[in-house]
């Protein structure tokens, strides 16, 4: 497909008396956008027109969605592609944005309109079947081309059936010079595309362990796929949030203003992912979350361009809520950072556990003692505690709550806690807890046993389910890209492919929510000492099946 960005500022007699710039100057602009993309392809208007026997190519049918204002001062990126070719129209396709803030969309369908049989004194006349020295009337011999700028043979032998057959009038192009514009048009983008990804995550600080698991599986998707993504070149941008939403959503405007990506993917922390997701989507780019899932994204928030492969945040707990539910479990003491994904955490859990809780505490993100916290739950003295610390902080509480001698007395229940990272340092301080999850490594399906084997090969340790989620984004955008033959433009129709999650993933086959959350299972697990030594979590049992998030009535998408 063939592509055209160029930057236009908004000068005063673009706008009206209140600073906004008036809505027919965005036809203007596209029209200037097509005009640019051609020249950009070797063929400038007052060139090409008479170079191909073109009267012009006038508009025939056109529109344009208008999204948010533009204003005297800015700097418009103009965005122009064509979308297809025919014999008789061409279409274009347009966006207008300030940064990664979508002003408009537009479309242009343009005709190709030439002079009434115009004889190229430079085209040659094959002979016909007959040896008349004249070709038949209609016809293109493939083995004969017209002479046009950079038609190769081979284009021309796939160009040729179209252009046969059809009479040059005033309202179509003639036979050379459709062929002509057509093959340079086709062999523009023939140079090989490279889809740009970049991954956000936390690669720094006592949560960078997280990031690095997530990291190492987008490395070892990338392997099994024969380091390309779709069947394209491939170039991933890592960048650092820091745990910061500032910084992730620096990162993003970043990665879509210097880097040009195609896809945002990644994010641990949910008020990361609430600054970067809407960054991305509103620049008319795929966000593909590996991880955080706050609910606004599945609700009033949802969009088509943000797909996760991970989960929405309420779900894992309301498992956990309704494990403890069914075991009669009271007086129970929650605990979570406060941030978007503690609060949600809480939410979910009571949404399914009914019986008393006594306390609720949120602590500061990324807290390492707990200590004050633990002597509070002591005195509290509840008949167990329900805790969601991921990463380092859940090391910490782990080790700090085993140290206290709470564990024999108060039972310990956990989200996103207990894994593969925190197993390894915190060892018998957690043997016998539970956690409830949607993927553990022991899960039995061929991608996730191919995932889980590699991964300790190349690595020296098990995965978890940051990178599970991970490995299941590059896989997810690999076969969106795949779907559409490598067309990055087509976005429509790898809306489509994702949405039909047509891929072979670490949790086995899932299907998508209307909000492009997965509608998946959930496990109880439990952390247990396998025969050579090694701590793992184990799944015991399925709490629930195809389990849907409690927002998605709220998301407005339909299809």
């Amino acid at each position: 497909m063939i592509e055209h960005t160029t930057e236009v500022p908004v000068r005063w007699s673009d706008v009206d008396p209140a600073g906004v710039v008036f809505y027919p100057r965005f036809f203007e602009w596209y029209d200037l956008g097509c005009e640019l993309l051609f020249a950009s392809l070797g063929l400038p208007w007052p060139e090409a027109f008479p170079r191909y026997d073109i009267v012009g190519v006038p508009i025939v049918e056109s529109g344009s969605k208008f999204v948010s204002p533009a204003r005297y001062g800015d700097v418009l990126t103009i965005r122009s592609k064509v979308a297809w070719v025919r014999e008789k129209t061409f279409r274009m396709e347009h966006e207008i944005s300030v940064g990664s803030r979508l002003c408009s969309t537009g479309f242009e369908v343009r005709a190709w309109v030439g002079r009434p049989e115009v004889a190229r004194r430079d085209a040659p006349r094959p002979a016909d079947s007959g040896g008349s020295g004249r070709a038949a009337p209609g016809s293109v011999r493939p083995d004969v081309r017209p002479d046009v700028p950079g038609l190769s043979p081979a284009l021309f032998a796939r160009i040729a059936p179209l252009a046969s057959g059809r009479r040059s009038t005033v309202r179509t192009i003639t036979r050379v010079a459709l062929v002509g514009l057509l093959a340079a048009l086709i062999a523009a983008p023939a140079a090989a595309q490279t889809v740009k990804i970049g991954f956000i995550t936390t690669l720094s600080g006592p949560q960078g362990i997280i990031g690095e698991h997530m990291k190492n599986s987008v490395e070892l998707a990338l392997d099994h796929l024969g380091r390309k993504v779709g069947g394209l070149d491939v170039e991933m941008i890592y960048g650092d949030d820091q745990v910061k939403p500032d910084v992730g959503k620096q990162l993003a405007d970043e990665m879509l203003k210097k880097h040009k990506v195609h896809f945002v993917s990644g994010v641990i922390w949910s008020n990361v992912m609430l600054a970067v997701a809407p960054t991305v989507t509103s620049a008319g780019t795929f966000m593909i979350g590996t991880n955080a899932g706050p609910h606004e994204l599945a609700g009033k928030m949802c969009h088509e361009l943000f797909f996760t492969t991970s989960w929405q945040n309420d779900q894992t707990p309301e498992a956990m809520g309704k494990y403890m539910q069914d075991q009669n479990i009271t007086d129970v003491y929650a605990m979570a950072p406060n941030y978007a994904a503690g609060k949600d955490m809480i939410s979910g859990f009571k949404r399914y556990f009914k019986n008393k809780v006594v306390a609720e505490v949120y602590t500061q993100l990324g807290q390492q003692d707990y200590q004050a916290e633990i002597s509070q739950i002591r005195a509290a003295n509840p008949k167990a505690v329900f805790v969601f610390y991921p990463g380092g902080m859940g090391i910490q509480f782990l080790k700090q709550y085993a140290q206290a001698g709470l564990r024999g007395q108060i039972p310990l229940y956990s989200v996103y806690t207990v894994d593969e990272i925190s197993l390894p340092a915190v060892k018998e301080a957690a043997l016998g807890q539970f956690e409830t999850r949607y993927w553990s490594p022991d899960l039995k399906n061929e991608a996730n046993q191919k995932y889980v084997g590699e991964f300790r090969k190349k690595y020296g340790k098990a995965p978890v389910f940051y990178g599970a989620q991970s490995y299941d984004g590059i896989m997810l955008i690999d076969a969106a890209i795949r779907a559409v033959k490598g067309d990055l433009t087509n976005k429509k129709d790898m809306i489509a492919a994702m949405r039909r999650a047509d891929y072979k993933s670490t949790r086995g086959p899932y299907k998508y929510n209307v909000n492009h959350f997965p509608i998946e299972n959930f496990y109880l697990l439990k952390a247990v000492q396998n025969p050579d030594g090694e701590f793992a979590m184990q799944i015991q049992r399925t709490v629930f099946e195809n389990h849907k998030d409690a927002y998605s009535a709220e998301c407005p998408m339909k299809w």
